[in-house]
């Protein structure tokens, strides 16, 4: 599970799978879909943005999220 470090306010903040605020405490939740208060289809998600994030780090890219509020 990746883990975002350096953002205000956070110890750090991973992005993982969740369905609603109720599944995570600040993290970043993935979805193909979404609604009010509601993001579908997060563990597809989140398995395609894992394999594309190791395939870049195996290949020695570097990887930079910027989070804004």
């Amino acid at each position: 599970m990746p883990l975002l470090v350096v953002v205000r306010g956070f110890l750090g903040i991973r992005i993982h799978s969740g369905n609603t605020a109720s599944d995570s405490d600040g993290c970043l939740l993935l979805g193909s879909t979404r609604s009010k208060d509601f993001v579908g289809e997060s563990r597809k998600a989140c398995d395609k943005f894992y394999k594309l994030l190791d395939d870049l780090l195996k290949a020695g890219n570097s990887c930079w999220i910027t989070v804004t509020s």
